[in-house]
């Protein structure tokens, strides 16, 4: 990686050795985005997953009626893309560039000829990758527990005690 973009800080590298950052430097691009630029768009196919080096990008979903929802803001060090780009689906969002904000970009390209070079350190990557995924599923479902607990504490006419009682310990009757 170039002396002026340093992501090796980035979750996503955790654990890997200065020779996979070589080998990563090799599959791998350096991408700048001018303030409100697209740094990808929904309904493409997916092609690059990103970790942000510098500068921030806002994910949005549009809604039918035209307007605008956000899903997240990401700052430096975050990583995207990496669910899409490993299932090869549509992107269901848009990303748009806060401020100046450069990214380092592997493409569906570079992952497979990490893959067919370097076997290893892609093993190390796709695994930081789906460890990254995993977190964000639990912290989602954990959300999502919460608001339906929420909501059926206020609708129900049980006791404080069951009402507290979360979804997940009432489905494995905990």
């Amino acid at each position: 990686m170039a002396q002026d973009f340093d992501i090796r800080g980035a979750t996503v590298f955790s654990g890997l050795t200065p020779d996979d950052f070589t080998a990563l430097a090799q599959v791998g691009r350096r991408e700048s985005y001018l303030p409100g630029e697209t740094v990808f768009s929904g309904n493409l196919r997916a092609q690059s997953f990103f970790v942000i080096a510098d500068g921030g990008v806002e994910v949005l979903r549009r809604e039918p009626d035209g307007s605008q929802t956000i899903l997240a803001r990401m700052g430096r060090g975050a990583a995207f893309g990496e669910a899409a780009l490993l299932d090869g689906h549509p992107r269901r969002a848009l990303g748009i560039a806060k401020g100046s904000t450069t990214c380092w970009v592997l493409d569906a390209r570079g992952l497979a000829r990490l893959r067919a070079e370097q076997p290893v350190v892609a093993t190390r990557l796709v695994a930081n990758l789906a460890r990254g995924m995993a977190v964000r599923l639990v912290r989602a479902s954990t959300r999502a527990t919460q608001v339906v607990d929420q909501r059926r504490a206020a609708n129900s006419s049980l006791g404080a005690g069951e009402a507290r009682r979360s979804l997940m310990d009432r489905l494995f009757g905990r």
